[in-house]
C-alpha cells in the first residue's frame, strides 16, 4: 500500500526554540497574526536553502527526505546558475568510512571546488541511519 503524500506547508524550528500551538495543539501559523508574534522563528524551507549551513534533524519519517527530494530539482538549478556544485549523497547505503570518504572528498566536483572554483553544495541524507554504521561520522 502506498504512502500517503500530504501537499502542506512545513516549518521547520531552530534548534532549541519553542513551537507555539494553539489550546487544541495546532500550530500557530506564522503567516497569520498571532503565530507571526509567537512563531515567528519558523521558517520554510525557501527560506533556509540560502544558508551556508544547513542541518535538517528530527525523528524518523517526519517528512525531511521527501521535502528536500520535492525540491532537489530546483535546488540544482538554483545552485548551478550561480555556478555551483551539487554533490548528493544518500548516507544510508555506506556500510564503511573509506567508500564515503572517495564519493565525498575525491569526486571531480569537490577536487574543483576545493581549487576554488565556486560553490559546493553538498547534501547529506540519512545521517542518523549511518550514524549507527560508522562510528566516525560525525567526526
Amino acid at each position: 500500500m502506498p504512502i500517503a503524500a500530504y501537499n502542506w506547508k512545513r516549518f521547520w524550528n531552530p534548534r532549541g526554540s519553542t513551537i507555539y500551538s494553539d489550546y487544541h495543539g495546532f500550530l500557530e501559523d506564522p503567516g497569520a497574526q498571532v503565530g507571526r508574534q509567537s512563531n515567528s522563528h519558523l521558517k520554510t524551507m525557501d527560506e533556509l536553502l540560502g544558508r551556508p549551513c544547513l542541518i535538517l534533524l528530527g525523528e524518523p519519517g517526519m517528512g525531511k527526505t521527501t521535502t528536500v527530494s520535492q525540491l532537489k530539482a530546483a535546488i540544482e538549478k538554483e545552485i548551478e546558475t550561480r555556478g555551483g556544485r551539487v554533490r548528493w549523497l544518500d548516507l544510508h547505503s555506506y556500510k564503511d568510512e573509506s567508500r564515503l570518504f572517495r564519493d565525498m572528498f575525491e569526486s571531480e566536483d569537490f577536487a574543483a571546488w576545493k581549487s576554488g572554483n565556486g560553490e559546493m553544495h553538498l547534501f547529506l541524507d540519512s545521517y542518523d541511519e549511518c550514524l549507527l554504521r560508522i562510528e566516525t561520522l560525525s567526526a
